[in-house]
């Protein structure tokens, strides 16, 4: 939905922006302009549009590895993503999970188109932003009516099924759909933890 820029919100203890196949001189004015911040480029030499996409996925996770190992207390990791470029879309969803697994890492993307000379400004504090030539648009949810009668189950009865992360909530409900609506059918489910006498009762 379209939004007006929010107000200047106090600054983060660590501030960082990750630029997208900017160009050096935006990076170097980004510097110069805010020179409290810290600067990445995320770059790829390949001409595919998935490899591109693969390095620069790559990139980003090794700079949240190393902001979450390296650093402690607040800090803002802000990813401009080029406006035209779909698959860098694929960028945010990776910033939504780390900003989910980490209280003190605020991940935002914004899509515009980096050469803007008033990038500096525009860096504000919605998680997911794009810049459009009249609009400035923000990622929001809103909740619409379903038929559910409508909705098709995607289970098969005897299929079998593997739920990673099974062990958590959405885990345990999704296997729960299953169990109820796909008679006959094995479901395995898998995560990072050892299994927990928790986890036995809903079993």
């Amino acid at each position: 939905q379209e939004t007006d820029p929010p107000s200047a919100a106090s600054a983060p203890a660590r501030h960082v922006v990750a630029l997208c196949e900017a160009p050096d001189e935006v990076a170097s004015r980004l510097r110069t302009q805010m020179p409290q911040a810290r600067i990445v480029q995320l770059e790829s030499g390949s001409v595919d549009q998935g490899e591109r996409f693969a390095d620069h996925a790559a990139q980003l996770l090794s700079l949240l590895k190393e902001e979450v190992t390296s650093h402690s207390g607040p800090t803002v990791l802000q990813t401009v993503l080029p406006l035209e470029d779909t698959l860098a879309e694929g960028l945010a969803g990776l910033l939504r999970c780390a900003r989910l697994e980490h209280r003190d890492l605020a991940c935002q993307a914004i899509a515009l188109d980096p050469v803007r000379p008033d990038l500096a400004g525009l860096l504000a504090r919605d998680h997911d932003i794009r810049y459009s030539p009249d609009q400035r648009l923000v990622r929001v949810w809103r909740e619409i009516e379903a038929d559910v009668q409508a909705l098709a189950v995607p289970w098969k009865p005897k299929g079998v099924y593997l739920v990673t992360g099974g062990a958590g909530g959405v885990g345990l409900h999704v296997a729960a759909d299953i169990a109820a609506k796909a008679p006959g059918a094995t479901v395995w489910l898998i995560g990072r933890s050892a299994r927990s006498a928790a986890l036995d009762e809903p079993l």
